[in-house]
């Protein structure tokens, strides 16, 4: 994800390993969006894509639909992988490809010109001007014909894409917004105003609302008034019951829901003391298969905002049974500070602890967990200097190396407090499953094998994430790693073990010359977005539900980042193809885009660095497809539930 908006170089050398040739061809990937030419025009998604990928040698992955007249261009709202999509004049395109020129392809493309050509390199500005007829799908040179591609229907007048259910609307007197409220606190004053005209002022404000304040505001500002204090969820309070504006009374419940937009799972916010819990509490939870946050904060640490690092893991494209926990541990008053934000998520649980040990990551199952990440939130002026501000996460990476672990098939005699006896049943879930899942079972087991003391788990099987603050600090995170390449070329990056805040900046670059490329980001981060949402973001709320506000949102254009393995069933055919084969079957049968390989760096070494993997962005087509590897893909959200259900 970090090299798709920044600018990176895609030279191989010879004197590189494979797997960094590889690496540094996919690396020079990068999003660009452009308009689309007359000869798209009537092709739904799928076809679309196969023409890019086979005629034009770039990689579509969202389309937006012209703005409607007086709109601005700004205005464009892409979507990923789109369902029931058909390109229309004015239709504009994202994609991944090696240049701007390149992506202008999509553009310059002549269906009477450029249809036989067979190197996209010779694409240029015809003559044509895009005045031609479009072909008919019984037109002999219709991709229809010769059964190069997918489905094409003709496009029509009057056809739209899939509107969303209609949000349930809640009576006007239940809102006031912030203003109102102030007025009508004055107006209360029955010493000076009579009770007519209290009336008659809440009836002018309630035609205001009714005229002039969005849904949003009304939800926001009636959530505030009713489930906003977490007394009103407190189970003493159940036998009270409580009512609205009508008298009607409301159920409250603790079971999981949605949330006001209903793209993310949402619960009643739960006090902070019920949370929070020392090494000893969270040793008993026994945690496995979950999501770890270690927080290293200073004296001067404000709050940093982990909500959206936990909204993108709450997505309700996902089941509520395969949400993983979040385990953060922190200073417990950094926690305080950052609950406001988190009582409302589901599955999150708090840690304190003063000055990290190892104790503390044995307590929550580090070896266990499907991801560990090491933040700072810090700002580098609280240890002398930025070269020093990455000392806290970088000592904490080390010292997980360090460590050794139960044995997968032992019953962890050397962890006693971290770990149950009870051996798992389920794949999902349990110490196997979860390095199964990330490192692959078999690896894992030969490496814990091979290293000295063969009945323990290394630390360095740890699925780790360092955030550096500092680019030139990432030399530190491999002890053995003598590597002077630039920060993108490192092996800790390129594996996705260091993240640098550099890669935010490039984004920050990149949404300069590209204003909608943060909009797509947030596509695959959060699976869609939609305008309520956008203004909850604006307006600060959070996330807000409850009676009368949770809703399902429709899943008929929302997506999700998903990594597929190549041992299921329906793709294990295709191992020892190429890419190409691979990539077009997931577009023409499973209605899936492969945005590239995850590839083992070293499958034949036998120490740790064969559990490591790296992404080949969008490879060449003739790249061969191995059983090891992994294919990262957007899938539709909906085709994901339904499997799920089966």
């Amino acid at each position: 994800m970090g090299n798709l908006f920044a600018s990176r170089s895609s030279d191989t050398s010879d004197e590189n390993p494979v797997w960094m040739n590889e690496y540094v061809t996919g690396a020079g990937k990068e999003m660009y969006t452009s308009r689309m030419s007359r000869a798209f025009e009537g092709l739904s998604f799928e076809a679309a894509a196969e023409v890019c990928y086979l005629k034009l040698d770039i990689l579509l992955i969202a389309m937006a639909k012209p703005p409607v007249e007086g709109a601005s261009f700004f205005s464009l709202q892409f979507i990923l992988n789109p369902p029931d999509f058909i390109v229309t004049n004015g239709t504009c395109g994202c994609f991944l490809a090696d240049s701007a020129q390149q992506a202008e392809r999509a553009w310059r493309f002549c269906q009477r010109c450029h249809n036989d050509l067979a190197d996209a390199h010779l694409i240029q500005p015809c003559c044509c001007d895009q005045a031609y007829d479009k072909p008919s799908l019984d037109h002999p040179s219709s991709p229809m014909a010769n059964g190069n591609f997918v489905g094409r229907v003709r496009s029509s007048p009057n056809m739209e894409g899939p509107k969303g259910p209609e949000q349930e609307s809640l009576p006007t007197g239940y809102f006031f917004s912030s203003v109102a409220a102030t007025e009508l606190a004055k107006l209360g004053d029955r010493r000076r105003i009579s009770t007519v005209q209290v009336e008659k002022r809440r009836l002018e404000l309630q035609e205001l609302e009714r005229t002039y304040f969005t849904s949003v505001e009304k939800k926001i500002v009636y959530f505030m008034r009713h489930f906003g204090s977490m007394a009103v969820w407190n189970k003493k309070n159940v036998n009270k019951p409580i009512t609205d504006e009508k008298g009607h009374v409301l159920r409250l419940t603790g079971e999981p829901r949605f949330d006001s937009t209903g793209m993310f799972w949402w619960c009643p916010p739960k006090p902070f003391n019920d949370i929070l819990m020392d090494r000893f509490q969270a040793a008993r939870r026994n945690f496995s298969n979950h999501i770890v946050l270690v927080v290293f904060t200073g004296e001067t640490t404000s709050v940093i905002g982990l909500n959206n690092f936990v909204q993108a893991l709450r997505s309700s494209t996902s089941r509520y049974e395969d949400l993983h926990d979040i385990v953060i541990l922190s200073d417990p008053r950094f926690l305080a500070l950052e609950w406001k934000n988190l009582m409302s998520f589901p599955k999150v649980h708090l840690v304190e602890v003063f000055g990290l040990s190892r104790a503390d990551l044995r307590a929550v199952n580090i070896h266990t967990s499907k991801r560990t990440l090491l933040l700072t939130a810090t700002t580098g002026l609280d240890g002398g200097g930025s070269l020093l501000s990455d000392r806290d996460t970088i000592l904490a990476s080390l010292t997980i190396k360090a460590m050794n672990f139960g044995m997968l098939d032992d019953a962890f005699n050397d962890t006693p407090i971290a770990v149950s006896r009870h051996r798992p049943t389920h794949r999902t879930s349990g110490p196997e499953a979860s390095v199964d899942a990330t490192f692959g079972r078999q690896a894992a087991r030969s490496v814990a094998k091979s290293l000295p003391g063969g009945r323990v788990v290394p630390g360095l099987l740890v699925p780790l994430l360092t955030e550096l603050i500092n680019d030139s600090n990432i030399q530190f995170i491999e002890q053995d790693d003598a590597d002077s390449r630039e920060f993108f070329m490192a092996e800790p990056f390129a594996c996705g073990h260091a993240f640098a805040t550099s890669v935010l900046q490039s984004l920050l670059v990149s949404t300069y010359f590209n204003p909608f490329t943060l909009n797509i980001l947030r596509h695959i981060i959060f699976g869609g977005i939609t305008p309520e949402f956008e203004q909850m973001l604006a307006e600060g709320a959070g996330l807000i539900g409850g009676p009368n506000l949770s809703q399902k949102e429709a899943f008929t254009d929302r997506c999700l980042l998903q990594q597929i393995s190549l041992q299921e069933a329906k793709y294990a055919m295709l191992v020892g193809g190429t890419y190409e084969t691979l990539l077009l079957t997931a577009l023409r049968k499973y209605e899936t885009i492969c945005l590239g390989l995850y590839r083992l760096m070293a499958p034949d070494d036998a120490g740790p660095r064969s559990t490591r993997r790296f992404v080949i962005c969008n490879p060449p087509r003739n790249c061969p497809v191995l059983p090891s590897d992994r294919v990262f893909v957007i899938k539709r959200a909906v085709h994901y539930l339904r499997e799920q259900a089966m």
